[in-house]
């Protein structure tokens, strides 16, 4: 999918500038639906297009293409939002296996919103796999719009910037290191949370009873 998202975009530098900016937003909020459309695509090449003066000259057009990605994965991840609030659960599970919310992946991003709180919506979204998903089981937990919005687009903005930072003074070739880092930023992820889970297991269940024990 990865590749295909990437040949097209590269088709894509011969359109009008606001073709291609629709584009790139519609692309961006598709993939805060969990639909799998790659950031790692998307955001280096919107900023190797910046970089071109596709959308203006200099900085002028970096700041309209971040607008232009931020403002699709704001939208994407409030249609996200609200089909996990209104909907719940069961229907999240009902239709998400069509774009690949399986129950356990839901699950996963469900425990770890009930254990770290809206934090855990910034580092999601700088997570490959993860900042896809985690807008779901936010609406079902019924986080407050507002507070969520701004979690969202604060870690929208980091992603968002760094990306496409990397495209506009690299190139389109940093696709393939983005999506390693982002999967190295997942088992980083993953291991502090086996470690904290650990750590809790053990102050709960042994070192407790080994203490009451011994007095």
């Amino acid at each position: 999918m990865g590749h295909l998202v990437h040949s097209l975009f590269q088709h894509l530098q011969a359109w009008p500038a606001p073709l291609a900016l629709l584009v790139i937003a519609g692309g961006m909020m598709l993939e805060s639906m969990c639909v799998p459309v790659p950031s790692e695509a998307i955001l280096p090449l919107a900023g190797w297009w910046a970089a071109q003066g596709k959308f203006g000259p200099g900085s002028q057009g970096f700041v309209v293409a971040f607008a232009a990605v931020t403002a699709g994965c704001l939208i994407g991840s409030s249609i996200a939002y609200a089909i996990g609030y209104y909907g719940g659960k069961p229907l999240v599970e009902r239709f998400g296996k069509y774009i690949l919310v399986t129950p356990h992946r839901l699950n996963t991003a469900h425990g770890w919103i009930e254990r770290y709180g809206s934090g855990a919506i910034i580092i999601g979204r700088m997570v490959f796999a993860v900042r896809a998903l985690i807008s779901f089981p936010v609406g079902i937990l019924q986080m407050g719009y507002r507070r969520f919005l701004g979690f969202t687009l604060v870690g929208c903005t980091l992603w968002n910037l760094f990306a496409m930072f990397l495209g506009f003074r690299f190139g389109d070739r940093v696709e393939g290191i983005l999506h390693r880092m982002s999967l190295g930023m997942f088992a980083l992820v993953a291991l502090v949370v086996l470690v904290t889970g650990g750590y809790y297991f053990w102050k709960t269940h042994v070192s407790v009873p080994a203490v009451a024990k011994a007095g």
